[in-house]
Order: structure tokens, then C-alpha cells, then sequence
């Protein structure tokens, strides 16, 4: 059966310090939470340790804050509103964004943060008589479905009984905490935390939803979940170098308490909003209760573990052949003598049939698979389609992994180098403040000069850039070749992009669009050319 590979990112924003709300690492999440959801799917997810230690909803409840409609069905839309808002829905005139929902009469549209297009859901009285996805572009209908399915569009859950919890919560902590600050406390920093008491509580008091109660997630729920709770029944967990781990949740949790104690000073977070995240105690906790596979490369054993086995693996680091193919079939000889299976994996499909035909050229039988399902067997070489960072031999398995990178020495990334030669793009003496820039992902904004800013305990130089409306942009001086200076009319000034929105985006493919016309029509030009006949000139007399 086929296996799905996803990747749970790490939520990496700090309260109080909201630049830009990115839309894809929460859609990453997400998906993968939704993913767990439905038992019964080959699911492997890969996250980074430190994506673990971000609180989550209670899984029952986060399962359970669905939508599913199908055709000729009935559903009372203003219940259905109400839900959207509840999971995290923002209402709009319009929708352009994943996140947003509109209704017009007896239309509902819906952008879901996992769906790649919004989805147009039509109503003849209180029956769905049309389903279909749209372009938020152009706002055209595009295919109609018989039915969708989609979860929420963020990490916190809200319903009446959580959103009171939240409320006694935050008023209790924050009259606690009015008798904690001394009278010695500057008055901004009392003023600060007042206002971002007060206006969390009354936005509370008013029900509806915001997207900044992400930040207050502990105060909604009485325990911590984490990713280890939404996973199924019977799942394995590998966790690669233990110890490591344990030493890197340790680090992070310092440096937070760092960060948080300062902005706590400062009155820019509650107290509670520390618990955000959850400590190494309560993640070996819940690896406790889950089938554990422990990957060390030294023979380490972490504290408080006991393995009900331990098995060896014997490995070697596979040598690299720089392109000197009668170098790899002489390897690949010795490997399949030995009883091995050898797996070559290249980039490309072409390149995997020119390597195959090297192989057979050389008298090895050799096949192209991709996907690989059961053909790594003793003595089968197979080539396929795969990206590993290095190949190596397994001893007591008896299998060699052959890497692109082994076989014609390593790749450079192409991204990597246009990145390299972008990098001279934008000198610094080049730029002044007040000067227009275009970032390559976020649009035309206005550059404000270089302010430096602390960081996880970290001081560093950032670019400051001012957007439409009051948005702002701190981009890391090391990657001041997303910049570059804006040139446009001498005189005329450009319109700022706004963050967040797609406007740029639309920009971009508007400009790809012409660009791809323009081809076509020097294509058509030149073809012409190419049809009409010849003048043969005479043999020059002089």
C-alpha cells in the first residue's frame, strides 16, 4: 500500500512579535493534524523536535471541528457560519485568502488552509443544490464536486464553554498579576499590560474570533496536549538521538524562558502565555505512553528508558565514484557478488534510464522501479527516483544505497546559486531609507534602515521595511538578496504591496503571463520567418 511523507513543521512565532503571519507553516500543520484524524491511513510524519513542544487542542475536539456537505443534502447555513467562525474562519467581503468565508444570499464560499482553491457552496433554501471550487482570481466557478470535507483553519478551538474558561482565566491571572507589579514597575509597562489584558478579555466577552488567541491557546484548555496525543492506536515512534534531543528541548526551553521573562517585563505577554509550550518532563511523559524506537549513533541510553530489545546495526559510509561509471560498475559488481541488494538513486527519470543502460552496457542486470515496493532483494539492482543526502552500506542487512552524489560527485543546489549571485544584487551603500524595494515574495515596499533586535536571546541586524497600511517587515541582513531596489517612472512613487495577501502574487503571475505571451509570439514570428523563401544574392565582384 502506498505511504504518505508529511512533515509537521515547527510554529516558530513569538508572542507579542508578529511580523507577518505566514500562512503556509500552518497549513503544513494542519494538514498533517487532519491527516491523524483519519484512522486507517499509512502516514508517516517527520517534525523536528521542537515542533512538539507547542501545545494543541484536545484531539477529540480538534477531530471533531469538521464540515462535511454533499449534494441535496439540507444544512442551516447560519449554523454553518456560526461553526466557521468558531474553527477559526475569518468573515470578508470577499475571499482571496485561505481562512476567509463570505455569504451572499444563499451562497457560501469557503477558502480552507489545506485546499489549494476556495470552494463556492450553493443553497436552494436550506438544501446544497451546487458545489464547486473557484478561482479566487478571477471569482469564476471552475469544477463542481459532489461533495467536500474540510477541518479548521487554525490550532485553536473555540466554543462557548472554552471561551468562558478563557475569560475566568485571563481576569483572574491579570488582577493577580496587578498586585505582582510593583509600584516601581515604569508606567508604560503597566499601561502596556493593561491594554493587552483588556483587549483580550473584551474581545472574549464579545464572542466571535481572532487569530491572535492562538497566542493565549493555554488559558482556552485545562490540560497540554501534543502531537504525540493525536496519534493512532499501535503507532511507532522513532526518535533519532535521544540524548541530543533532551539537550535541545533543554536549550530552547532556556532561551524561552529568557525571551519570555523579558517581554513579561516589559509588558508585552501575560504570564500564562508561557505555557504555550510544553517542557521536556511532560514530552518524555508522553513518550512514555506510545511504542518507542530509540536511533542512536553511539551507544547511549537515555536516563529513565529501558528497551525491551537492542539490535546493532553495522554500517559504512559509501565512497564516491565522481562520475567514473566503470568505477561504479566494478563496485556494483563486488556488491551483487556478495549477495546485496543495491539501490542506485538518481534525480530524473532520463537520468535513471541512461544509468540503466550503462549498467546492462556493462553486463549488469539492472531495472528501473519507482516507487520501490518489494524489489530491494538480495542480488537485484534497481534503480529509482529518490533524494538522499549521502548513499552507505548496510552490513548485516546487506544493502548498498548509491546516491546521485556518489555516483557524479556532488550536485550544487540551482536555488542555492541564484541565490549566491542574487546576494550582490542590493549593496547596503546602495541603499538609503525612504528608498522603495521589491522582496521577492512579499512586493514593493518602503526600506526604513537597519534596527537591531534581540531575538531568543540572540542580537541581531535586520532590514526594516515598511508595507501598506502599518505593516512592517524585518528582514535578516543575510538575506538581503531577496531584495532588490524598485526602478520604475523617475518621480512616480509605487504603491506599497500589503502583507498577507496575494495581491503580489497575482503581480507576479500577471508578469509571467505576458512574459510567457511574449515567447509565444517571437516563437510564431520567427517560425514564420523560418517558412518564406530565400533571396540567393550574386557572388560579390569586388
Amino acid at each position: 500500500p502506498e505511504v504518505r511523507v508529511e512533515q509537521f513543521p515547527a510554529w516558530q512565532l513569538l508572542p507579542g512579535h508578529v511580523l507577518v503571519r505566514d500562512q503556509e507553516v500552518p497549513a503544513r500543520r494542519l494538514k498533517v493534524l487532519e491527516a491523524l484524524g483519519r484512522f486507517g491511513e499509512n502516514l508517516v510524519v517527520t517534525a523536528p523536535v521542537e515542533a512538539l513542544l507547542r501545545r494543541l487542542p484536545p484531539p477529540r475536539m480538534f477531530f471533531q471541528a469538521r464540515i462535511s456537505l454533499h449534494l441535496g443534502e439540507k444544512a442551516d447555513l447560519e449554523e454553518l457560519k456560526r461553526r466557521l467562525l468558531e474553527y477559526g474562519y475569518e468573515r470578508a467581503e470577499l475571499v482571496e485568502l485561505r481562512g476567509q468565508f463570505s455569504s451572499r444570499g444563499g451562497i457560501l464560499d469557503v477558502f480552507p488552509v489545506t485546499f489549494e482553491r476556495p470552494v463556492r457552496i450553493e443553497f436552494f433554501d436550506d438544501e446544497v443544490d451546487s458545489i464547486r471550487f473557484f478561482d479566487p482570481e478571477s471569482q469564476r466557478s471552475e469544477q463542481n464536486v459532489n461533495s467536500v470535507s474540510f477541518g479548521p483553519a487554525t490550532e485553536l478551538i473555540v466554543n462557548d464553554e472554552v471561551r468562558m474558561r478563557a475569560l475566568e482565566m485571563l481576569e483572574t491571572e491579570y488582577r493577580s498579576q496587578l498586585k505582582k507589579i510593583t509600584r516601581a514597575a515604569p508606567a508604560e509597562v503597566k499601561a502596556r499590560q493593561a491594554e493587552l489584558a483588556q483587549n483580550i478579555i473584551s474581545q472574549l466577552a464579545a464572542g466571535g474570533f481572532s487569530v491572535e488567541w492562538e497566542q493565549f491557546l493555554p488559558y482556552f484548555y485545562s490540560r497540554s496536549y501534543t502531537l504525540l496525543d493525536y496519534l493512532p492506536p499501535q503507532s511507532i515512534v522513532a526518535v533519532n538521538d535521544p540524548i541530543r534531543v533532551k539537550e535541545i528541548v533543554e536549550s530552547i526551553q532556556k532561551e524561552r524562558e529568557q525571551t519570555w521573562t523579558d517581554l513579561l517585563a516589559t509588558g508585552k505577554i501575560l504570564p500564562g502565555q508561557f505555557n504555550n509550550y510544553v517542557d521536556w518532563s511532560r514530552l518524555s511523559a508522553g513518550l512514555a505512553h506510545q511504542r518507542v524506537i530509540y536511533v542512536s549513533l553511539l551507544p547511549r541510553q537515555p536516563k529513565n528508558v529501558y528497551p525491551e530489545n537492542v539490535v546493532n546495526f553495522a554500517t559504512r559510509g559509501m565512497q564516491t565514484f565522481l562520475g567514473r561509471l566503470d568505477m561504479l560498475a566494478g563496485a556494483v559488481r563486488h556488491y551483487k557478488k556478495m549477495g546485496y541488494a543495491v539501490v542506485l538513486l538518481v534525480n530524473t527519470a532520463e537520468r535513471a534510464r541512461q544509468l540503466q543502460e550503462y549498467l546492462r552496457d556493462a553486463q549488469i542486470d539492472a531495472f528501473y522501479v519507482h516507487p520501490l515496493v518489494r524489489e530491494v532483494r538480495p542480488g537485484n539492482v534497481v534503480v529509482s527516483l529518490g533524494w538522499l543526502a549521502n548513499g552507505f552500506e548496510l552490513i548485516s542487512g546487506k544493502l548498498a544505497i548509491i546516491t546521485e552524489n556518489e555516483i557524479y560527485g556532488e550536485l550544487r543546489s540551482p536555488r542555492r546559486e541564484r541565490y549566491r549571485k542574487a546576494k550582490q544584487t542590493v549593496p547596503f551603500a546602495d541603499l538609503k531609507a525612504g528608498d522603495y524595494v521589491v522582496h521577492v515574495n512579499h512586493g514593493i515596499g518602503r526600506y526604513q534602515g537597519v534596527v537591531s533586535l534581540s531575538i531568543g536571546g540572540v542580537q541581531k541586524d535586520y532590514l526594516l521595511i515598511q508595507y501598506a497600511g502599518e505593516d512592517k517587515l524585518y528582514v535578516p541582513t543575510d538575506q538581503i538578496g531577496l531584495i532588490q531596489k524598485y526602478l520604475g517612472a523617475e518621480g512616480a512613487a509605487p504603491k506599497l504591496s500589503r502583507l498577507g495577501g496575494n495581491e503580489w502574487s497575482r503581480v507576479k503571475g500577471r508578469v509571467k503571463e505576458a512574459v510567457r505571451e511574449m515567447a509565444d509570439e517571437l516563437l510564431a514570428l520567427y517560425a514564420a520567418r523560418q517558412k518564406l523563401p530565400g533571396h540567393a544574392f550574386a557572388p560579390d565582384t569586388v
